[in-house]
């Protein structure tokens, strides 16, 4: 009996159709009444009940195990004798419910009852329990006993139990994915700029990133005897890749787009635009330090077209903030 009881809890785990239940109390039976209870009592469960006879339909194997329950009330006659009739009468009353009016099997259904010492409607009630897969289970322990020596297969099923319970979780996608926020200074063809930046990252290995900024002081420049009021913005992607495991360098490659803009007509009146490529090392877990170079052309107001080549080297430092990607 130790072996099969071994066997049966191996196979809980292991069998493609696993053991489980579902249950539904119904309380609050009156005091005294059993089989006999008006059938409008269950009028208030018909969606659980319907749910309980579409479950044990579905799987023909399954079981219901009813079980009728009464309170410690004590009777003038026959005293508390009469206690499990009730009990057993209520557990009756449902399964008549289930056969009668929502068609269920009634082989699929083993009816018992309980009693307690307490009282108080919560003990005056009727529960149904469905066990799914035990038909199956059975059926494959007797297949099982025939085909080969228990204590083999018993070893064989510790084996894999133990196996699975040591596999790891399946990884996502989104395990591996992160969130990057940053800001910090940089230099430009036109001097330093504010920057702020958002990026996506795999695994922290590569980064999609895109940087945008703008100075927040003016600055000067003459165009035909006037001073025109300029700030200075950019804008700008790149895609960096860490391709040392144990290094905290990566490679970097994109395109930046440098504009002083004129704040009386609001039109650039200088220009620069072209790739950069560089290096990012990081100096701390949220600090980084990038340099680029920047071999762009360079268009200036008052001059149809500049071949001036800017070969600009630059420099950033940011502070960046990572959402996600723990793993």
């Amino acid at each position: 009996m130790i072996k099969r009881a071994l066997v049966l809890i191996g196979l809980i785990g292991m069998l493609s159709v696993p053991v489980s239940s579902q249950e539904l109390t119904l309380p609050g039976f009156p005091v005294g009444v059993g089989l006999d209870v008006d059938q409008s009592f269950f009028s208030q469960y018909d969606i659980q009940l319907r749910a309980v006879a579409d479950s044990l339909g579905k799987y023909p194997k399954s079981l219901a195990i009813i079980t009728g329950g009464t309170d410690g009330n004590r009777y003038p006659r026959y005293n508390d004798a009469l206690n499990p009739s009730l009990a057993l009468g209520r557990a009756q009353a449902l399964r008549n419910v289930l056969v009668g009016q929502y068609n269920v099997d009634s082989t699929q259904i083993l009816v018992q009852s309980a009693d307690a010492k307490h009282k108080g409607e919560q003990y005056r009630y009727v529960s149904i329990r469905i066990i799914h897969g035990r038909a199956e289970i059975e059926s494959r322990l007797h297949v099982l006993e025939q085909k080969e020596p228990l204590d083999g297969r018993i070893a064989e099923l510790s084996e894999k139990i133990t196996a699975l319970e040591q596999k790891p979780e399946p990884r996502l996608l989104i395990d591996d994915l992160a969130l990057h926020f940053s800001g910090g200074l940089s230099t430009s063809p036109f001097g330093p700029i504010p920057i702020i930046g958002g990026a996506v990252s795999w695994k922290k290995f590569a980064f999609i990133e895109g940087v945008l900024g703008h100075t927040f002081w003016s600055s000067d420049f003459d165009f035909a005897g006037v001073n025109l009021d300029t700030r200075k913005r950019m804008a700008g992607g790149q895609a960096v890749v860490y391709p040392f495991k144990n290094k905290r360098i990566g490679l970097l490659g994109g395109w930046y787009r440098f504009e002083e803009i004129s704040q009386t007509f609001y039109k650039y009146v200088k220009l620069s635009e072209g790739p950069v490529f560089g290096l990012r090392g990081l100096v701390t877990e949220n600090i980084s330090i990038t340099a680029s170079y920047n071999p762009s052309k360079q268009l200036e107001a008052g001059f149809p077209l500049s071949n001036t080549d800017n070969d600009l080297f630059l420099l950033s430092l940011t502070y960046f903030l990572t959402i996600g990607g723990e793993k």
